[in-house]
């Protein structure tokens, strides 16, 4: 069989040339403030490839040449470290793929300031990730750059953590935009779904599925399995739950709300949650069984 290869697509929401540009600016103080990225997220390779090139070879010039090193030291200092911590980063981000323990492809990392060891009990509650990566990592940045310009009078590097941490902030503050439509679309279409349960046609309704009287047959008494006919009436009743189905139970309306369920559940839709992945698999597990039971 031919080896294809497929296009990687992603369920990060961005916005044409502004996100790219952000990224790659913001991860230049990234690999300071975070670890255990993942794989994904370290894009695009290629560009932070040519920068670490052309930064090695900026590098090796004001080495050479004293002026300019005394110019930006600095600068030169904190790029040929955040360039070791890139590729660092990318290679564990490639060792746990290979042992395939890594995170979601789209994961940005862990903050360091969510290792330490003795904050408050309500340190999650009070601050919280989003707080830490919104409002913490890019005043920490921007303080940075000012205790530089102001304790060695530096300009180059001041300039650009400056640069940096406004950069960290709109990255962040549109990531939170995206995650608040895209909760707003979930609870959307589970609305829609429960709108249609409630308004089902006639046709669906117990009194139409009833056979007309002429045509009634005469009931024939079968004996009751002794225990499994209760453990399957439960089966039936705890994927009807998940599938929020309403009695009676019919095929097209487990197929409609399964539809409904994993689009807004889908692990790639939320960031790659243990939680997400939990319930997709409980839906699976739901609509394979009335796609046994009642086709």
């Amino acid at each position: 069989m031919k080896d294809q290869q497929i296009a990687a697509t992603s369920t990060e929401p961005r916005i044409f040339l502004v996100s790219p540009v952000l990224h790659c600016v913001s991860m230049t103080s990234l690999v300071y403030l975070r670890s255990s990225f993942g794989f994904g997220y370290l894009r695009p390779k290629s560009i932070f490839f040519a920068f670490s090139w052309a930064f090695v070879l900026f590098a090796i010039y004001a080495w050479l040449d004293a002026n300019a090193w005394r110019e930006y030291r600095a600068a030169l200092r904190f790029g040929i470290g955040a360039t070791v911590l890139y590729w660092l980063h990318l290679a564990t981000a490639f060792r746990r793929e290979w042992s395939e323990a890594a995170a979601h492809d789209n994961f940005s990392g862990v903050s360091h300031l969510e290792r330490l060891p003795r904050r408050p009990k309500n340190f999650e509650h009070a601050v919280g990730e989003e707080r830490i990566r919104l409002w913490g990592e890019p005043l920490i940045t921007i303080a940075v750059a000012l205790f530089i310009h102001v304790a060695f009078q530096e300009r180059h590097l001041s300039q650009w953590l400056t640069l940096t941490g406004f950069c960290l902030w709109i990255k962040e503050a549109l990531n939170r935009w995206f995650r608040i439509r895209r909760s707003k679309r979930c609870r959307d279409i589970l609305e829609d779904a429960e709108d249609d349960f409630e308004g089902q046609s006639p046709a669906h309704s117990p009194m139409h599925q009833m056979p007309k009287e002429s045509a009634r047959k005469e009931k024939i008494k079968r004996t009751r399995a002794p225990s499994s006919s209760s453990e399957e009436a439960t089966r039936e009743k705890h994927y009807a739950e998940i599938l929020r189905l309403l009695p009676p139970y019919n095929l097209a309306a487990a197929e409609d709300n399964y539809h409904a369920l994993i689009k807004a559940n889908h692990p790639d839709a939320n960031g790659g949650s243990d939680d997400s992945a939990k319930y997709a698999r409980q839906l699976n597990e739901a609509v394979a069984y009335f796609r046994g039971a009642l086709s």
